[in-house]
Order: structure tokens, then C-alpha cells, then sequence
């Protein structure tokens, strides 16, 4: 009976500075859950000092706090509520990385941290399934719920969708008006001659926003209007993701790669000049810049 009226006073002792400020660990249930709350606290775009300080303070708590608990833990489900803890916090950690790396344009952060947050999120999803989360520790958000993921294109809307981590900061699906316009954002973004494997990364990041992102709020939308809106915006993802796509491969010198994503382009940007006319543009979805 001591154990138990000690454990959690020593755990929380072991706390670092600010991290109940920072602490997301038992807010929601899946992932991405996790993701969305890590976006909140260091928001796609914002100060990527501030968001870099907030992941070294979760990463101070993975090694002398959830770490330390762990070992202490004095049950199996004891130890697996804190490891699914843990691996929030890493979701936390790595997600706020990725952000403050997107704004410095650190190429090689963004691959690593994207590698990262998607691991971490699956191990959240694997091992926060069936935890007692009477068992949590530390003093963050308790009783917080995640934004709820049951009507997509809403909560997109509201800015919390679904959207990859990273899309914010090359969504170009509510700039300009035809198609063309969707090939300059994307040159703009992804210059013609200019880095390889960072066109590429970001027509990744694309290809999992039209696929997570948009098909599921195309499936979701409650009326034709909605619906009609939302496709265009992912035709618009997809001049964004095959003209990335082009602008690699003509640093590379992909002949095969070139020849395809020119015809795909050709045909992406008359599908926005022909579907992106008439649509009502208080309808899309997502946090990009719009026009």
C-alpha cells in the first residue's frame, strides 16, 4: 500500500520545468489524435524556436520522468498505461520538431522527423488500445478529449482535420483560381532546378493528403456543394504532387519520370479549370493560404 501512495509523488517530482504546460499524453485516444494535439501547441508555420524549445522539454520528460516511471512501475498494466504515455509524448516531440524544421527549411530534419512522427504515432495506435487510464501519471490536461474525427471534412474546416503532418505548409489548394495557378504555386514552392530530394519530399506529403485528407472528406461531405469543393481542392493537391514530382525529375534526369508527370500535369490542370469554376470557395477545408 506504501508503493502506491508513493509512486506518483515521486514520478511527478521527476517532472521537468514546464512540462505540465506541454504534456498531451492523456489527451485523446489514437495517433493521430496525438499529432492533431502536438499541432496545437506548436502550430505548423508558427515560431519554430518556440516549438523546438517545447520538444526538448517532452524530451527531458522521456528520460526522467516516463522512463523512470516505467522502471518503477510495479504491474504489467501499470507499465503499459505509461508506455502508451510515452509514446505520445514522442509523437509530441517529434511533431514539434518537424514543424520548427518546416519553417527553417531544414530538409533533412523534415525526412527524419516525418520517418518519426509516423512510427510513433503507430505505436500509439498499437499499444494505447487497451490501457486503464486510471493508471496515468503526471498533471497535464487531464480530462482533455481530442478534436473528434467523426465528420472529416468538418473538422478539417475547423482545423483539425486530418491532414499529414507538414501539408499545412505546402497545401496550395485555396491559392488562385485555374490551373496554371496551381502549377505556379507548386514551382514557387517546388523551383524548377532547384533541390531534388526536397521536391519529392513534398510531393509526399501531398500524395498522403490526397489519400488521408481529402478523399475522406470528399466521403464525408454532407451536400454536393461541399463535396464539389473539396474535389477541387484535391485536383489542385494533384497538379501540386505531380508537378513536384516534375521538377525532380528534371534535376535527375528521369526521362520515364518526366514524360509521365507532364502528361499527368496537362491533365490535373484541366481538371481544375474545368471543376474548380463554379465552386464555393467558404467550403474548403484545411489550414493553407488562401487567396
Amino acid at each position: 500500500m506504501l508503493y502506491f501512495i508513493l509512486f506518483p509523488l515521486i514520478a511527478s517530482q521527476t517532472a521537468p520545468a514546464g512540462f505540465d504546460a506541454v504534456d498531451i499524453t492523456r489527451i485523446g485516444k489514437t495517433g493521430e489524435d496525438s499529432v492533431q494535439a502536438a499541432n496545437q501547441l506548436c502550430p505548423v508555420g508558427g515560431d519554430a524556436a518556440a516549438a523546438q524549445a517545447k520538444s526538448k522539454i517532452a524530451e527531458a520528460a522521456e528520460t526522467s520522468f516516463f522512463n523512470a516511471a516505467i522502471a518503477a512501475a510495479g504491474t504489467a498494466a501499470e507499465k503499459a498505461a505509461i508506455q502508451c504515455q510515452k509514446d505520445r509524448n514522442k509523437v509530441f516531440k517529434n511533431q514539434c520538431q518537424l514543424n520548427a524544421a518546416l519553417v527553417t527549411g531544414n530538409q533533412d530534419q523534415i525526412t527524419l522527423n516525418t520517418n518519426q512522427v509516423k512510427k510513433n504515432s503507430g505505436d500509439v495506435n498499437t499499444k494505447c488500445a487497451n490501457v486503464d487510464e486510471s493508471l496515468f501519471i503526471g498533471n497535464g490536461n487531464a480530462g482533455q478529449t481530442a478534436p473528434s474525427k467523426a465528420a472529416p471534412a468538418k473538422a478539417a474546416k475547423s482545423k483539425t482535420g486530418s491532414a499529414p503532418a507538414g501539408f499545412d505548409a505546402v497545401d496550395i489548394t485555396r491559392i488562385g483560381k485555374t490551373g496554371n495557378d496551381s502549377v505556379q504555386a507548386a514551382n514557387k514552392l517546388c523551383p524548377v532546378g532547384g533541390d531534388a530530394a526536397a521536391a519529392l519530399a513534398k510531393s509526399k506529403i501531398a500524395e498522403a493528403a490526397e489519400t488521408s485528407f481529402f478523399n475522406g472528406a470528399i466521403a464525408a461531405a454532407g451536400t454536393a456543394a461541399e463535396k464539389a469543393a473539396i474535389q477541387c481542392q484535391k485536383d489542385r493537391n494533384k497538379v501540386f504532387k505531380n508537378q513536384c514530382q516534375l521538377n525532380s525529375a528534371l534535376v535527375s534526369g528521369n526521362q520515364e519520370q518526366i514524360t509521365l508527370n507532364r502528361k499527368q500535369v496537362i491533365k490535373n490542370r484541366g481538371d481544375v479549370n474545368a471543376k474548380c469554376a463554379n465552386v464555393d470557395e467558404s467550403l474548403f477545408i484545411g489550414n493553407g493560404p488562401q487567396n
